[in-house]
């Protein structure tokens, strides 16, 4: 796993090919290196842009797009289940299949005829010989679906799965083939407390191996953890505080006492490392970390991060939400599902839109990423747009050089991004504009969500909890500041919630650029079920298969990304104490040969980021206490943060 993670041991520019034998016996040099690169520039041209274009199929193709499907007891899954149990040929073949553990062996051959660039030796190793060396004690915070989940609790049909995966391993597959419906029941939470079902108990794994991998060999913090070893880190100095991706913020402390666990754990690695610690967090486990903080300083004590954090390290954390959560609660759809292609195709015939709103309103987590701020912030970045050529590459897995043509075709509130949702024919909300075309930004959006959640037949949190357990708002005086800050919900929201008493803190935000995250949707409707869907046949300049992208790192906008650190924590509202805060963008660069399926260690996007070596080489430095890093923007980060001053007056 070392060697497949970094190859920082192999510090080489090309894998040697072994010598030729002539007919008399006599070896040959291999051919000429310059041969070598004209035949493979067609084939990296041809796999760079398949590889690009279904690089999140492992994400959410198999692991996602299977849990959805299979969420709820269709008739072709059922029948599938029973075909397999009531043959024994195919039972006994299932059970005897080889699952890999991970990709490994597929990358090693591939690697085997792909050159090594000099850029993959790993940065923890350059930093070791330049002198650096651990300092403060590191607690790592995944993001959402990182975590491996395994049965502790269930029916009988669980039992044969005691303490293993049932999510976040290839052999999950294998389990719901033998017993779709036993594995189902063990995932799903309970609609209305959000709580397990009855007689089942899933719990997070433990430890590095909870988060390292996910889903066979498909990295995630694994490259950070190594690197981090290279400077001397280990179990005595490095804690995953991993948790149950699927549950609310506040349903994690009261199941788990993960926040509980959390305080002590830090504790104990300030204790005996005699140095406060560092809290590297990725994506929505940047909302963990605002939680917790939030109620360690009002449940047990005020100065208690300023005693026991020197830095948080925000890696590609929605802070602010992202308009991908409203659309996945309200329709069921994303770019992801959309993206599959003839999968995708097939997945409909599992799991029908119904389904799949069901399924992102049962999990609590994904309401914690609902966008904040409202209209008042977030039509800050209206006009906001990835480069060009960036634009084309995320969107249409194909390397465009060019800029977007002027004359391509234009949409009604197309380049726009005051509008979040775009209806046409549309007669439930308002305004409504010409053509019968209705415009909605985030404050409408949102309302007709929740309104359509507690208006939903079925019933579930939503209804009962969701104005108790989560806050979409904004604080903009001190006295509203003073009414909400106390209240649990207003946790979930960093607008609500300032940060506490810490002076000496450094907070680091650092986050991939240029690549298109969607932040618009344009809906018609869906006759099958009354509801409505992403329209596909929606284009335009910025608009593809109905979905409007703006500047961002793949799947988060820049606006949630940046304004943390570029905007809100630089006014005394938000950061009364003045805890100091740094920006470091990265400009998408991917290099895709670099790691089979990855983009490379210059990657922006929002996943692969976790093996970019700027990023990893930030973490190293700013854990070894040299905090002193320069703030590094792109330009639009600048333009959304001056019209914040221009909107908000604060």
């Amino acid at each position: 796993r070392l060697s497949c993670v970094c190859a920082c041991r192999i510090p080489m520019t090309m894998r040697q090919r072994k010598p030729k034998k002539a007919a008399n016996g006599k070896e040959t040099a291999p051919d000429d290196d310059s041969n070598g690169k004209e035949r493979s520039k067609p084939l990296g041209q041809g796999l760079q842009a398949a590889i690009l274009k279904r690089r999140y199929f492992f994400m959410t193709g198999l692991a996602l797009g299977v849990l959805i499907m299979l969420l709820f007891q269709s008739p072709q899954a059922s029948e599938m289940s029973r075909l397999v149990r009531d043959n024994r040929f195919l039972q006994e073949y299932v059970k005897n299949l080889q699952v890999p553990q991970s990709l490994t062996s597929v990358r090693e051959q591939i690697s085997s005829i792909i050159p090594l660039p000099e850029s993959e030796l790993c940065p923890g190793l350059k930093l070791a010989e330049e002198g650096l060396r651990k300092k403060h004690p590191v607690v790592l915070v995944p993001g959402v679906v990182s975590t491996g989940l395994e049965v502790w609790k269930g029916d009988p049909c669980a039992l044969r799965y005691f303490r293993q995966r049932i999510w976040g391993t290839m052999t999950m597959v294998q389990q719901f083939m033998l017993d779709t419906k036993c594995w189902l029941k063990h995932m799903l939470l309970d609609d209305q407390t959000g709580l397990d079902p009855p007689g089942v108990r899933v719990r997070a794994a433990q430890g590095f191996e909870a988060a390292d991998y996910v889903i066979g060999g498909y990295w995630v913090w694994a490259k950070v953890i190594e690197n981090l070893a290279l400077v001397d880190y280990g179990p005595e100095s490095m804690y995953m505080a991993s948790y149950d991706w699927r549950l609310a913020l506040n349903i994690l402390e009261v199941r788990d006492r993960y926040f509980t666990k959390l305080k002590w754990q830090v504790e104990h690695l300030v204790e005996i490392n005699k140095e406060k610690a560092v809290f590297v967090v990725h994506s929505m486990g940047t909302n963990v970390y605002h939680y917790f903080t939030q109620w360690v300083t009002v449940k047990h004590d005020k100065f208690w991060v300023d005693k026991h954090i020197i830095a948080m390290v925000n890696i590609a954390g929605p802070l602010l939400g992202l308009p991908k959560a409203v659309a996945s609660m309200y329709s069921g759809e994303t770019q992801e599902f959309r993206e599959l292609g003839t999968l995708g195709l097939a997945l409909q015939q599992y799991v029908n839109q119904t389904t799949r709103i069901r399924f992102f309103r049962n999990v609590g987590s994904v309401s914690c990423m609902l966008p904040r701020g409202g209209d008042l912030v977030w039509d800050a970045d209206a006009h906001v747009y990835p480069g060009d050529r960036y634009y084309h590459r995320a969107l249409n897995g194909t390397v465009v050089e060019d800029e977007v043509s002027e004359e391509a075709p234009k949409l009604q509130g197309e380049g726009n991004f005051s509008w979040m949702f775009v209806f046409r024919d549309f007669e439930k909300g308002t305004p409504t504009g010409k053509d019968n075309v209705s415009y909605m930004g985030v404050d409408q959006s949102m309302e007709l969500l929740l309104q359509d959640a507690k208006e939903d037949a079925r019933k579930h949190w939503i209804q009962d909890h969701y104005d108790t357990w989560y806050s979409h708002g904004i604080a903009l005086t001190e006295k509203q500041m003073r009414e909400r800050k106390s209240k649990p919900a207003s946790w979930t929201n960093m607008l609500e919630s300032p940060l506490p008493y810490a002076p000496k803190m450094h907070i680091y935000c650092i986050y991939g650029v240029n690549r298109a995250a969607e932040r618009q949707y344009y809906y018609r409707e869906n006759g099958a079920n009354g509801g409505h869907m992403v329209n596909v046949s929606a284009a335009g300049t910025r608009v593809r298969g109905g979905i409007g992208y703006s500047d961002g790192d793949g799947s988060v906008p820049l606006l949630s990304l940046g304004t943390p650190c570029t905007y809100f924590w630089k006014k005394k509202l938000w950061n009364p104490s003045g805890v100091a805060t740094h920006t470091r963008e990265l400009l998408d660069e991917p290099e895709y040969f670099s790691d089979v399926g990855r983009a490379g260690p210059k990657s922006g996007d929002h996943v692969d980021i976790m093996g970019n070596h700027a990023m990893i080489s930030d973490v190293i430095r700013i854990a070894a206490g040299h905090f002193d890093l320069p703030d590094r923007t792109h330009g639009n980060i600048e333009k959304i943060t001056r019209r914040l001053e221009e909107r908000l007056q604060i």
